[in-house]
């Protein structure tokens, strides 16, 4: 058996175990991950998750703030989720492609229950880009099928961050990861398509020259990778009311914020905005299994009626990822997981802004909503510097891709009030210790 398949390690299979990582990382992976993971001069590997906890080989715990990316919003291992996919497993893997799978119309039915507005049909994928590019597929296809009119321009905003595979990379804002791949989707990121997030004058100008020419509206709720930026209440609603004015789809990209995170079930919700495509992903299993879709309302599902394998994926809504995604939407009910967001957050925002009080000219901000919190800090340096000093305290944690002056912290909701203080006590220490070190 491979050693990363053992239950239980001798000291020098874990040793074993740490040299085979290494090598393997840089011999057969991306030698790059070895260069960029602090992990990697401490050589922690990690080996099990439980709740807000992240263990190493050696069982040594780390309070995870930064939940793969927003993924464990249930934590690690959630119970009930583990038990419904285990469930599945034990009569079938994936499924056969020509029968219909009961789970995968269960899924779609609650989902069309709780997201907003009159989103009801639903396209499965595995990832938040594939999402998005389904997104930006369907918006061109609904203009050219039900309206006869060639758009193709698909409006983003400065900042944003829509994923990496080609399309959403189209989308997404940050040129180090463009610029080696152009030239790209055209229509997107073009100049003259791209408005100023929490701008809706901005926005206005936009459309007013390439609105009729404009497919759909790309926004996220909140700017995740931008730094966690929060617009005003009336910045989405304003999208809202100006897409109809130009006849645009309204493509609302909560593939971080859904599914409790920012304290909704749907970031959108805060505002009663309801999109005409909406992406998820990340928390959508609970973080037990590879799961993302599109959800669109009955216009847009009309233009794709006419061909149904214009948008599948082998791999997507498979029985397994189903069940966790059902079990997770579950738990997240039964246990107000969004409440719980709201509440926690709300704490640790307070108690993270007197920290900033305590040490002036090194925190430009503190904000966010829910449990999805950035920190901004007045260098770039400093921050990188705190980061790497909350994982010699055993924390995780890492910076926003678009403004790695921001860090993010968005533990899993299932983190106790204990670690968050602890979190909390970590990063005084970590912050007195770094500013004492740049005297």
């Amino acid at each position: 058996m491979y050693l990363s398949m053992k239950k239980e390690l001798s000291s020098d299979e874990k040793e074993r175990l740490i040299a085979e990582t290494f090598r393997n990382y840089s011999e057969y992976l991306n030698p790059g991950f070895i260069g960029s993971k602090k992990s990697a001069e401490s050589r922690e590997v990690e080996w099990r998750g439980d709740g807000a906890l992240m263990y190493d080989v050696h069982d040594k715990p780390f309070i995870d703030c930064l939940a793969g990316y927003g993924v464990f919003v249930l934590g690690h291992r959630p119970k009930p989720v583990i038990d419904a996919v285990v469930s599945v497993y034990e009569r079938m893997g994936l499924y056969s492609q020509e029968l219909l799978n009961p789970l995968q119309g269960e899924l779609a039915k609650k989902l069309a229950e709780i997201t907003p507005g009159d989103l009801k049909y639903t396209y499965y994928h595995l990832g938040g880009g594939e999402s998005n590019d389904a997104a930006i597929k369907l918006a061109r296809g609904y203009h050219r099928t039900i309206n006869k009119e060639d758009r193709y321009i698909h409006v983003t905003f400065r900042n944003a961050f829509h994923g990496k595979t080609f399309g959403a990379l189209s989308a997404t804002s940050r040129p180090s990861l463009k610029y080696r791949f152009l030239p790209l989707v055209p229509g997107i990121n073009e100049p003259g398509t791209v408005a100023e997030f929490n701008d809706l004058d901005s926005f206005e100008r936009v459309m007013a020259n390439v609105g009729w020419k404009t497919a759909s509206v790309i926004v996220e709720p909140v700017q995740g990778e931008g730094g966690i930026i929060v617009p005003s209440d009336e910045f989405l609603p304003g999208v809202r009311a100006i897409c109809d004015k130009y006849g645009a789809l309204l493509h609302v990209d909560e593939v971080q914020s859904g599914f409790c995170r920012a304290g909704k079930m749907f970031c959108c919700e805060y505002t009663n905005v309801s999109p005409d495509i909406m992406t998820l992903a990340k928390a959508m299993s609970g973080g037990v299994f590879p799961i993302s879709a599109t959800i669109v309302n009955r216009k847009v599902i009309d233009a794709a009626a006419e061909n149904p394998w214009y948008y599948t994926n082998t791999f997507a809504g498979s029985a397994p990822g189903c069940a966790a995604s059902l079990a997770a939407i579950d738990m997240m009910e039964r246990e107000n997981i969004a409440e719980q967001s709201r509440m926690k957050g709300a704490h640790l925002i307070s108690e993270l802004k007197k920290i900033a009080g305590e040490f002036p000219g090194v925190i430009k901000d503190v904000r966010g909503i829910g449990l999805w919190i950035g920190v901004e800090f007045e260098s770039e340096e400093f921050g990188n510097n705190v980061s790497r000093g909350l994982f010699e305290r055993d924390v995780l944690t890492a910076h926003t891709i678009n403004n790695p002056r921001v860090m993010r912290l968005q533990p899993p909701v299932v983190i106790t009030n204990e670690q968050l203080d602890s979190v909390v006590e970590r990063f005084r220490d970590t912050v007195k210790a770094v500013k004492a070190k740049a005297k």
